[in-house]
């Protein structure tokens, strides 16, 4: 039997083996049915968690816990230092700009005798960000509590194991060593992150 265009789909017909050449019932290929894909089933999409903010280690040494600056000693003030909110506010349409760089310095205060003298859990100790931009004496009158005149801050250099070193220092009612900015002092803005932090003996002389 002839098909044109071949026989129907999965139907029987007669015609010759290929092999012997005999009659026989031969069924045609059934038709072709393409896989039906079902769709994949949504997937959750997946919620940010926060993540805490990067805490640099508090510095410490066997032996010693950071002092804590509230606590205040006999005739040595308060630290001083501002609130973290901007004075009266921001108003409607106000922006605020930064004072360009900033720098890291651990702050040891008063204490009988120099760091480098002594354990340096004699001082009390606090750390700040200041502005490169800020004058020496801006930072003795945020340290000291008031005025920083008769005030000096020492930049003092960790040796480890609570053992310090003395550097340069710079006095409140030294004129040129007063309005030296913190920049100029060499204080780097990449301290306490690419660099080591910066630490500083302040006391009234």
């Amino acid at each position: 039997m002839f098909f044109p265009g071949g026989p129907p789909p999965g139907t029987w017909y007669w015609s010759h083996e290929a092999r012997t050449g005999n009659p026989a019932m031969i069924q045609a290929p059934p038709a072709y049915i393409p896989p039906v894909f079902a769709p994949a089933p949504p997937q959750p999409i997946p919620i940010p968690i926060a993540q805490p903010a990067y805490a640099p280690p508090v510095p410490t040494w066997p032996g010693w816990h950071v002092p804590s600056p509230q606590v205040q000693k006999s005739g040595e003030g308060k630290w001083g230092f501002k609130s973290v909110n901007l004075p009266h506010g921001l108003q409607a349409g106000e922006h605020i700009m930064w004072g360009g760089s900033w720098t890291k310095i651990n702050f040891l205060k008063g204490g009988v005798k120099a760091p480098w003298e002594c354990d340096p859990k004699d001082h009390e100790f606090v750390c700040a960000r200041i502005p490169r931009g800020a004058s020496m004496r801006d930072v003795l009158d945020h340290v000291s509590g008031g005025s920083g005149k008769g005030w000096a801050l020492t930049e003092i250099f960790e040796l480890g194991d609570g053992k310090f070193e003395q550097g340069q220092t710079w006095e409140y009612d030294d004129d040129k060593q007063g309005k030296m900015s913190v920049a100029d002092a060499g204080f780097s803005e990449k301290a306490g992150y690419e660099m080591p932090v910066v630490w500083a003996w302040v006391r009234k002389l």
